[in-house]
């Protein structure tokens, strides 16, 4: 799959020989994570209330693909209250054409630390509800 900038995929973006300006993949990127934050937020309701958790959740979607986030054990750990369980499960995504690629487990530790950060938040908002 040919990507850019920030590991866009978009057709219309990801042109072999084309390169883009920092400023350009920095709107790429935002123009990325806004569209995958929509159904992150959707399947995942709640998250907002820990911004460090909804940074990794949005960036996995991001990379998986939100169908794929929204069917996944992340999500069903998180909707059961499981938040470390659901942090955990964010490695399990360290896969690409069926194998484990250096790349993906890196970025995958970096989300769950992130995601672990948030935590507390989401159990304190858990907890006064």
């Amino acid at each position: 799959v040919a990507t850019v900038c920030y590991g866009d995929t978009d057709p219309d973006m990801a042109i072999p020989g084309v390169t883009y300006s920092r400023e350009e993949c920095l709107q790429s990127l935002e123009r990325q994570l806004v569209a995958h934050a929509g159904p992150v937020l959707d399947c995942a309701p709640g998250v907002t209330q820990s911004p460090p958790m909804t940074a990794a959740v949005v960036s996995l979607a991001y990379n998986i693909g939100s169908g794929a986030f929204c069917r996944s054990t992340v999500v069903r750990r998180y909707k059961a209250g499981d938040y470390a369980g659901a942090c955990a499960a964010i490695e399990m995504w360290n896969k690409a054409g069926g194998r484990v690629l250096k790349g993906l487990v890196r970025r995958r530790a970096d989300e769950r630390a992130l995601c672990e950060r948030g935590i507390s938040t989401m159990r304190a908002a858990r907890e006064q509800q």
